[in-house]
């Protein structure tokens, strides 16, 4: 058919469009039940999550040792934390999610951010 032939009228074209947002829910329910749609999105939220963390801790390592940033990092306050304060600290979760990947040790952390290998 010619495309020029199925023009739509303004008003027909406006009931079109505000039937869009209907006809995607409607698309993506049958596409997929909510349960698993909802596992999907949390799964990928968690990896882009993940990666951002791994990102920031990379920039921060590559930043000259004086910035605050690097400093955190490698701070290590003595003495215990005051009452009322969470036990895990920032440091402390990021040495965690460090042990849980490949890296063992800061060394290589370092060496993989100043390459920016990934």
């Amino acid at each position: 058919m010619d495309i020029m032939k199925e023009r739509l009228s303004l008003p027909e074209l406006r009931m079109d469009i505000m039937k869009l947002p209907e006809l995607r829910r409607n698309i993506i329910k049958e596409r997929l039940p909510l349960p698993e749609l909802r596992t999907d999105i949390m799964d990928i939220m968690k990896e882009h999550h993940q990666r951002k963390k791994v990102e920031i801790v990379w920039a921060y390592l590559r930043m000259p040792s004086a910035k605050i940033p690097a400093i955190a990092l490698t701070w290590a306050p003595e003495g215990k934390r005051k009452r009322g304060r969470p036990m895990l600290t920032w440091r402390r979760m990021v040495e965690n999610e460090r042990n849980q990947t490949v890296w063992a040790r800061w060394s290589e952390v370092r060496s993989a951010a100043a390459d920016r290998m990934r």
